[in-house]
């Protein structure tokens, strides 16, 4: 009886231990990963800088009027001098620009402005014979040397750092037109130009990448107008007396596109 009662005391005491061994044992269970990092957020005020490519197309239309222009408007009509040139403009843009998104859930609202300066230059020119005056040529061109926009931006986010967006607004540019005959025969007949800051409109899209907390990149399209300009002609002094009592005015249109690339840093 003792026997079997001391048997089992010590089988009690070597099963406590083995169990109590276990308890000391590391646990093999994998701990639980990590939580996921919170989605990206737009909100915040940025700047950066962006490069691109300025294209579009150029015009320029003769206008006439009073009654001693009659010679000029019988040449007009029969084609010797064109009453209207057109011509494509191409050249390279670049700038900075600064804004602010507030973001909704998906959905990100935006304000932006940017200034760049541009060389986008187009010409033309056209040989002509005009009666009574002799051989002619006559140009015209234009030039974008700097575009300025402020424009409001609605986009959304497909994927987390990604941003697809509309953008439009006001868009503002110093432009510069000029309109030529020349005549060997005579010197220069009559010529127009001007230098002006103009006003329109502008709208696009664009799509961004935020690669860093504070770090994004952009591809933008925009569209740009900024309008027309009647620009009065200014002869030479060997056939000015045929304008008097009216004018000769050349009317310039001023629109293009622009793709570019950006690059923004977030400042909060």
């Amino acid at each position: 009886m003792i026997r079997r009662f001391v048997l089992s005391a010590m089988i009690s005491i070597a099963w406590a231990g083995a169990a109590g061994a276990a308890d000391l044992l590391p646990s093999r269970k994998s701990p639980p990963p990590p939580p996921p990092p919170p989605a990206y957020n737009w909100t915040g005020l940025y700047a950066g800088l962006n490069a691109g490519y300025g294209w579009g197309s150029g015009g320029a239309k003769l206008e006439t009027s009073g009654t001693a222009t009659a010679l000029f408007k019988d040449v007009i009509g029969s084609g010797s001098i064109p009453a209207s040139m057109t011509f494509n403009r191409a050249g390279f843009i670049g700038g900075g620009q600064i804004g602010y998104n507030y973001q909704i859930s998906s959905i990100v609202l935006g304000v932006e402005a940017d200034l760049d300066g541009a060389h986008v230059r187009g010409s033309s020119a056209v040989p002509t014979d005009v009666a009574a005056l002799g051989p002619a040529i006559i140009s015209a061109d234009s030039t974008l040397n700097w575009l300025g926009t402020a424009r409001a931006r609605l986009g959304f986010t497909p994927v987390d750092r990604w941003l697809v967006y509309a953008t439009g607004g006001l868009a503002y540019g110093a432009d510069q037109h000029r309109y030529l005959a020349n005549q060997p025969a005579f010197g220069e007949s009559f010529a127009s130009g001007r230098r002006a800051v103009s006003a329109g409109c502008t709208f696009g899209a664009g799509l961004e990448w935020a690669f860093a907390d504070n770090w994004s990149v952009k591809a933008e399209y925009l569209h740009y107008s900024l309008g027309s300009g009647v620009d009065a002609t200014t002869p030479s002094a060997n056939i000015a007396p045929l304008f008097v009592g009216g004018k000769v005015s050349n009317k310039f249109t001023e629109t293009g596109d622009i793709a570019r690339f950006g690059v923004n840093y977030k400042f909060f």
